[in-house]
C-alpha cells in the first residue's frame, strides 16, 4: 500500500492499494485491510510477484535490450 504520489502507483501496480496523497486514515486502513484479509494478501503478493517476473525478470531485460537494438 502506498500514497498515490509520484511513482507509486507505477510500482504498485493496483489503483486499490493507493490511498489519496496525505490521507493517512485512508492509508491506515488500506494496510488493515490486508492485515485482516490473509487470502487478499495472498492474491496480492501472488500477482506482484508474477508482475515483477513480466517485467524486471533476465529474460524480459534481455527482450528490451533486443528491441531497442533492433
Amino acid at each position: 500500500v502506498g500514497y498515490r504520489v509520484g511513482a507509486l502507483p507505477e510500482i504498485v501496480g493496483d489503483d486499490a492499494l493507493l490511498a489519496p496523497p496525505a490521507d493517512a486514515e485512508a492509508l491506515g486502513a488500506l494496510a488493515a485491510s490486508l492485515l485482516d484479509d490473509p487470502g487478499r494478501r495472498r492474491a496480492v503478493g501472488t500477482a506482484n510477484r508474477a508482475r515483477a517476473e513480466r517485467l524486471f525478470s533476465v529474460e524480459a531485460m534481455i527482450a528490451a535490450y533486443a528491441a531497442l537494438y533492433d
